[in-house]
């Protein structure tokens, strides 16, 4: 019996906390808006959207990142919106970083499952089966359980 395993990060959290649902009368779109540690409202639904069928309009990747991590990590260190030199207080984040924040922000269909069918905003690993949406937390072999 094939299982399907996946960990609840708390960046799935942040980016959940600032989600919007927007119907439009012909789809629901998710819009992920950060207010809370800049003062800054982020819409990032039409992230890779297209415009047509041989066009995206939209956030660009590097755009997506930025919006991200200021929802993640809030406002870089010295963040200067006037300052040129750090191309208007943009954050420079590693490539670990930015793996991580997209690997984070692909999940989010799959974390919202979780936490809806699970009834639970705890962090960690949940598993289910591969045909079911009954996720339970468990930890995994050679790991401690945190209390």
């Amino acid at each position: 019996m094939a299982l399907k395993k996946f960990e609840l990060k708390k960046g799935h959290l942040e980016l959940m906390k600032h989600m919007s649902v927007i119907n439009d009368d012909s789809e629901f779109v998710l819009s992920l808006f950060s207010d809370n540690k800049d003062g800054v409202e982020v819409d990032v639904s039409e992230a890779h959207k297209p415009a047509t069928e041989d066009e995206y309009e939209g956030f660009t990747d590097d755009e997506l990142i930025d919006r991200i991590g200021l929802i993640i990590y809030g406002k870089p260190k010295g963040f200067d919106p006037m300052d040129v030199k750090t191309n208007f207080g943009q954050a420079s984040y590693s490539k670990s970083e930015e793996k991580e924040m997209m690997s984070v922000y692909n999940e989010l269909e799959t974390a919202i499952e979780v936490t809806l069918n699970a009834q639970s905003f705890e962090l960690g690993w949940y598993k289910t089966k591969h045909y079911d949406k009954n996720w339970k937390k468990f930890t995994p072999k050679g790991e401690t359980a945190k209390a």
